[in-house]
């Protein structure tokens, strides 16, 4: 069974879709992990670890 982590790092990042997570900031956070020592974007979660999905345009 796969898990994600339990909280937020330097190789680790949540983000939430609660209000429609723009494109910009999905570029922001790809770049900053592409910067770094790369790493692992979980969409769809809250900063606490609570997984909330995403939010869908139709």
């Amino acid at each position: 069974m796969n898990t994600i982590p339990l909280h937020e790092s330097l190789t680790c990042e949540f983000k939430s879709d609660r209000q429609c997570l723009s494109d910009k900031d999905l570029i922001e956070a790809v770049v900053c992990m592409a910067n770094c020592q790369g790493g692992e974007i979980y969409l769809g979660v809250e900063d606490d670890g609570t997984v909330m999905g995403l939010y869908l345009v139709s």
